[in-house]
């Protein structure tokens, strides 16, 4: 395409604070930026970092334009200050028709609270903190920060949409910011069922063979970075109840991995959970599991809920991850409060028929069949061309 041409195509700016490959929120920006680059839009990615691995320095994997906004900052608050003034400079000399903002900034058109609702979040957070942390928590400058620019944007006139991508977001943003019904939009992120798929015998075979696992073992997968936040903690606690035939596979990246590694020889199951670190490509994992376990303290939407469940697995999550709306608690999954090691004990013993993993990883299965990249794409150029309409 001429350069002419290129300049004409509407011109979708997409601010991302950090771009890395293995993210969830970047696989999705992934999949819905090719989607619309076939559909003729102009995409443009902004973000601070773009990791080595994401697609090269200057462009996407789909050959998008992705522009470097880095400004020197001292501190965390700083940090996101100074990205929001660099982002919201470059726009303006940009000028694209529209900007979908997943970092909280006063230029943008279009939010996706893909992170949900901050103080949604510290209310879950405080829940496990004595009182000296809790109350260092709520005087720290940097939340301080993060919930003012959170008032100041789901309040701004200039926002016209917001994109939540569970009911429970959705909800939280009305209940707290008394946002009008017209400016909120629920779009469940896509799936690839073609990479996210039920394995076949012989898949699955190499995939435990691969991981050390025997074919009676039964497998909780955990898939998640930020294993505090994700309730690793809870997981392996409840993993230490059960009965030796019992396996952890951990697959995702934290600040402190050892400390997780030390709280599982503490509880005696050392030798039965793996940690597997970060990984971009993950269906060998869902593919050796029988379980997939995520004790989220609190989770938007996690796409790992998603995936799972599209390679025919049972989800066992709690009610503050969006990925409740997709499951059918008893029939497709299980919903367990993040702190009841009891309750995630009982429900992941309750898996140990294969036939009711079977049957439950079936149903959520045709649950999460309607969620295609095709129909998110579309459900967001329809919200799109309304905001740019308007």
């Amino acid at each position: 395409m001429s350069g002419s041409a290129d300049r004409h195509r509407t011109h979708l700016a997409i601010v991302q604070p950090h771009y890395r490959p293995d993210g969830g929120v970047e696989r999705f920006i992934r999949r819905a930026a090719g989607a619309l680059r076939e559909r003729g839009l102009r995409v443009s990615i902004i973000t601070r970092r773009w990791e080595p691995g994401a697609g090269g320095s200057s462009k996407a994997a789909n050959d998008d334009e992705v522009i470097i906004c880095n400004p020197p900052f001292l501190g965390r608050t700083m940090q996101d200050v100074t990205f929001a003034r660099a982002v919201c400079r470059t726009i303006a000399k940009l000028r694209p028709d529209c900007v979908q903002s997943q970092a909280r900034i006063g230029c943008c058109d279009i939010f996706r609270a893909g992170g949900g609702v901050h103080a949604s979040w510290l209310e879950q957070r405080s829940r496990q903190l004595g009182t000296p942390r809790r109350l260092s928590m709520t005087l720290s400058p940097y939340h301080q920060y993060v919930l003012r620019a959170e008032r100041a944007l789901f309040t701004s006139p200039r926002l016209r949409a917001i994109i939540c991508n569970s009911r429970m977001v959705r909800e939280e943003v009305q209940d707290r910011f008394a946002v009008p019904d017209e400016k909120l939009h629920v779009i469940y992120n896509g799936v690839d069922h073609e990479a996210f798929r039920p394995p076949t015998a012989t898949e699955r075979e190499n995939a435990r063979r691969a991981f050390g696992f025997a074919d009676e073992d039964r497998v909780a997968l955990f898939v998640g970075s930020g294993f505090a936040r994700k309730g690793l903690d809870t997981l392996l606690r409840a993993a230490a109840r059960l009965e030796s035939g019992w396996r952890v596979l951990i697959v995702g990246r934290d600040k402190h991995p050892r400390r997780y590694l030390r709280r599982a020889h503490a509880l005696g199951i050392g030798e039965r959970v793996r940690f597997a670190g970060r990984q971009e490509y993950l269906p060998p994992y869902y593919h050796a599991a029988d379980v997939f376990a995520l004790p989220t303290r609190y989770d938007p939407f996690a796409n790992a809920t998603l995936e799972a469940m599209a390679c025919g697995l049972p989800a066992l999550t709690t009610p503050k991850c969006g990925a409740v709306d997709l499951i059918e608690p008893g029939r497709s999954g299980m919903i367990i409060d993040a702190l009841d090691v009891g309750g995630w004990s009982e429900a992941l013993a309750a898996l140990n028929d294969e036939t009711a993993r079977r049957l439950m990883g079936r149903a959520g299965r045709e649950l999460v069949r309607p969620l295609t990249t095709r129909r998110m794409v579309d459900q967001l150029t329809a919200v799109y061309r309304e905001v740019m309409r308007g």
